[in-house]
């Protein structure tokens, strides 16, 4: 092989441009690889810890594991939803028995229906569109006990708030006063147990510790989320009719939405706070039950 003779010639020069703006690059977390069904991990640097699939107990600790986040607007859409279900279902409060019954059968279908479809839609708009893992709608054996213990655990954080703004000479709101004042009705109760201790554990779960909880972990990170989406948790439940009561309702429901959280950060899923969530409202509604008897 021969080089041409003589000395090397100088590098081409070009005339200097603006300079160029620094690279951006994602949060670090866990994202689909575009050419297969693998997961990489992108610590803000590079990529590292191929997975096949979402992250699982081997590519990640069983406790706190890092949990893929929607993008913000994804919150923002469910907090939307939220707030127009709040205020339809308020509006029954003014309007004649009739028009408010039609207005509440039209409230709690789109509530049933509605946000479960709002967090699909979300998946399919933002997210990878595998709905279950956008929105950890998964459940294993340990989230029972666990759910069980949170619902205790709640349930005596809930009481104590109670006594201590009683103690204080504040009044104590119920979203279940309504039903107190209709008496011990079997058909009543047992539409609540379905209600309250079926459905609305597994809708509210999806929206709030789903939707909304994951939407704003793109934004505000750590624990943030969990706070901020547990202020509006309790802010939904807003009753017109407890008047001041609503301060301790709204108080002791905002704990109580940070403490759902707390396990959904804690398993990284949806089934310890579904457990106990419905374990809190079975246990609310029993003991309304026996005090009216």
């Amino acid at each position: 092989m021969s080089f041409p003779a003589g000395p090397p010639t100088a590098p081409p020069q070009f005339p200097l441009g603006p300079p160029l703006a620094p690279p951006t690059s994602p949060p670090p977390g866990w994202y689909p690889n575009a050419s297969s069904t693998r997961w990489l991990w992108w610590d803000g640097a590079q990529w590292l810890s191929p997975a096949p699939g979402p992250p699982t107990p081997e590519t990640q600790p069983t406790w706190f594991p890092t949990i893929p986040s929607l993008p913000l607007v994804a919150a923002l859409l469910g907090i939307g939803v939220m707030i127009a279900l709040t205020i339809l279902s308020r509006v029954t409060e003014l309007l004649p028995e009739t028009p408010a019954a039609i207005i509440g059968l039209v409230t709690l279908a789109l509530s049933t229906a509605g946000l479960p479809l709002t967090a699909w839609a979300a998946s399919r708009r933002w997210g990878t569109r595998r709905f279950v893992r956008d929105i950890g709608l998964s459940i294993r054996w340990i989230d029972v006990p666990l759910g069980i213990v949170g619902a205790i655990v709640l349930t005596i954080t809930m009481t104590v708030i109670n006594l201590i703004t009683y103690a204080i000479g504040l009044p104590n709101g119920s979203n279940l006063s309504d039903v107190a004042e209709q008496g011990r009705s079997v058909p009543l109760f047992v539409s609540l147990f379905v209600l309250a201790g079926v459905i609305a554990p597994v809708t509210e779960e999806i929206m709030f510790r789903g939707l909304i909880q994951r939407g704003l972990a793109s934004r505000f990170p750590g624990w943030g989320a969990v706070f901020i989406q547990g202020t509006i948790f309790g802010a939904a439940h807003y009753l017109p009719s407890e008047g001041w009561g609503n301060l301790t309702l709204l108080v002791s429901l905002a704990v109580m939405g940070v403490g759902l959280g707390f396990l959904a950060n804690l398993t990284g899923r949806l089934g310890a706070s579904i457990v106990a969530h419905a374990a809190f409202n079975c246990f609310q509604l029993t003991i309304l039950w026996i005090t009216l008897g």
